[in-house]
């Protein structure tokens, strides 16, 4: 999981860019497929 520096603020880009919503769930662990 690289999500320490780079996605450490995923929790705003998730906000920011909901169309990575997808992407934010994936990094966040919240992969509910």
């Amino acid at each position: 999981m690289e999500a320490t520096g780079k996605y450490a603020n995923a929790d705003m880009v998730c906000k920011d860019a909901q169309q990575t919503v997808d992407f934010c769930k994936q990094i966040m662990g919240g992969v509910e497929k």
